[in-house]
């Protein structure tokens, strides 16, 4: 074999070795020199119009928000970081690197994330920044939330017996919560309990035992509504006549 085949061939087994090698970084979406970089000029769209919402489930506060969309970086790949503040200053890209704080990591993804780790009684602004493998950012729309947690109070509301049930458990807005039943409580002279009630009198409203109650922002204070008792009086008039009711 003449010595100008044996570097012709060696010549074409480098280049096979340098094509194998530049195909791998060509399809690794986070090179910096994959094209893909150099021709997705555009930010993901924010889904829902960046809308963002709160729910509250198991007692955990959880923020929520809909899938961004971009040309390029398919859903799964997008990633998601949720910053606060406590100050109303993360409503633009600019301003959330400047005085956003993140929280926790990066999701990929993801469309909701719990809150923890917030003081309790203070107001919070709360922004997400959605990112391609491009690069490029955009932030959805700022929304405030107070971190606060409420407790529900029972009330014997007359009763002369027993106590009422005690709930030392601390809620957020927005929680369904059980509403205890009667404890113990009991009211002589011949009184049933028939539920709960938001105001004394039974004008606010009512809640049965078992039933849910949504927390509002703020305490709940439940009172023992009680029926009296209903009785039916029979006559026997051993032959004679039966009076008058009246």
């Amino acid at each position: 074999m003449s010595k100008r085949i044996i570097i012709l061939i060696g010549l074409l087994a480098v280049s096979i070795l340098i094509l194998i090698f530049a195909c791998r970084e060509w399809n690794n979406p986070l090179d910096p020199l994959n094209p893909i970089h150099l021709t997705d000029a555009e930010a993901p769209a924010p889904g829902g119009g960046g809308e963002l919402s709160f729910s509250v489930v198991d007692g955990e506060l959880t923020i929520l928000w809909y899938s961004a969309e971009d040309e390029v970086t398919s859903g799964d790949n997008l990633s998601y970081q949720l910053y606060y503040s406590e100050h109303d200053n993360i409503s633009t890209l600019a301003d959330l690197k400047a005085n956003g704080i993140l929280l926790g990591d990066a999701l990929n993804g993801k469309t909701d994330t719990v809150i923890s780790g917030l003081s309790s009684g203070k107001t919070y602004w709360f922004n997400i920044k959605v990112t391609d493998i491009a690069g490029n950012e955009v932030v959805y729309s700022a929304v405030s939330r107070v971190i606060n947690s409420y407790q529900v109070t029972y009330y014997g509301n007359g009763a002369d017996g027993g106590s009422a049930p005690v709930d030392s458990a601390k809620y957020l807005e927005g929680e369904a919560v059980t509403v205890s039943g009667i404890g113990t409580l009991t009211l002589s002279g011949g009184y049933t309990w028939i539920g709960w009630n938001t105001l004394q009198d039974g004008s606010g409203t009512a809640y049965p035992g078992g039933s849910t109650l949504v927390m509002p922002a703020g305490n709940v204070f439940l009172y023992a509504q009680w029926s009296a008792d209903a009785y039916t009086v029979t006559f026997d008039a051993q032959g004679g006549s039966v009076p008058d009711p009246e």
